[in-house]
């Protein structure tokens, strides 16, 4: 209690239930052990050497107020917290819960960095609520204006819990391997071979284009994720035969959408070389992915997404990174 905003558990869960604890409930045998995880986090977030110099201390001070028959003013401020939950200790108990959930990375947990997203849930319903989203308070500073935050999650509990979460379960980063372009060629090249093959039905087809010509713009664009959906058809389609005969053959890839940083809609050009040194063809697949739109009509209308089903939807990025990683398989 002396450097960690520490409470009982038995004082918890009266404060979080408004009743005492029964022996025999399972369910109440469950939430103290949540509410137990909870505290031994929030001690987790202070070294044992700064725990163990601030007891020493406290100490010397008591000795010394006694000898000289004061009272400190820190005496005052050890007492009982008031009933109610204002400080997220449910929220903390929540992200504790869903920790035990099946990772991505781990079959037994979630990470970390995925359970603390539920503060950030918390946060941002309670800054659009009735009760904060019409406050006017705030510090404002030329072009920028900060707002005073009254959010349970922004408090010194909830601020200790994180960290000595963060600290017992510490924060794992599981990159993607990079891609070779050894790797590159060899999927290209079995997409090729299945294409030419006359027992190879036509959806099956139209799929091979459109998960080649998603690899090979990624990979010489260095597009990330979801960017080369920005993709757009009539675009695409329309200036598909520019740099055809340039000296320097070259494929003009147009996106069009929400750029990261950017406000508003914004279109940008790619241009790609028409085929790389390594042996990339970029205009062969960009030009079946052309041939592709224009039997479905795409290519004049409305503006859509370039990678898409036939209906006109853009792709699903779960669908293309399935195919991907069976192609790598």
């Amino acid at each position: 209690m002396l450097c960690s905003p520490f409470q009982c558990d038995q004082c918890w869960f009266i404060n979080l239930t408004s009743r005492e604890p029964r022996d025999q409930s399972a369910s109440d045998l469950r939430l103290k052990a949540y509410i137990h995880r909870v505290n031994l986090d929030i001690l987790w977030s202070r070294e044992s050497s700064t725990v163990e110099k601030t007891m020493n201390l406290y100490n010397k001070a008591r000795e010394f107020a006694n000898t000289m028959g004061i009272q400190m003013n820190l005496d005052s401020t050890i007492s009982a917290w008031p009933l109610g939950d204002g400080v997220g200790f449910s929220e903390a108990i929540v992200m504790l819960r869903y920790s035990l959930e099946k990772g991505n990375n781990a079959k037994s947990h979630c990470q970390y960095d995925t359970i603390r997203k539920v503060r950030a849930l918390s946060t941002n319903i309670h800054e659009s609520s009735a009760k904060n989203g019409v406050s006017a308070m705030s510090f404002r500073s030329g072009p920028h204006c900060v707002n005073l935050a009254t959010c349970p999650m922004d408090s010194i509990f909830f601020r200790a819990f994180l960290k000595g979460c963060q600290h017992r379960m510490g924060s794992i980063t599981v990159q993607d391997t990079a891609l070779l372009i050894q790797i590159l060629m060899k999927i290209l090249f079995q997409y090729e071979v299945e294409f030419s093959l006359t027992s190879t039905p036509v959806g099956r087809r139209r799929d091979i284009v459109m998960i080649a010509s998603y690899l090979v713009m990624g990979f010489c664009c260095g597009l990330r994720g979801n960017e080369p959906f920005l993709m757009e058809a009539t675009a695409v389609c329309e200036y598909i035969n520019k740099g055809k005969l340039h000296e320097d053959s070259y494929v003009c890839l147009p996106l069009m959408g929400r750029f990261k940083n950017e406000d508003g809609e914004r279109s940008v050009i790619r241009f790609v070389v028409g085929k790389t040194a390594s042996g990339i063809s970029v205009r062969r697949w960009i030009e079946r992915l052309v041939d592709v739109l224009r039997s479905e009509g795409k290519d004049r209308g409305n503006l859509g997404p370039a990678f898409c089903v036939p209906n006109g939807n853009v792709l699903a990025y779960r669908n293309m990174d399935g195919e991907f990683h069976k192609a790598l398989q």
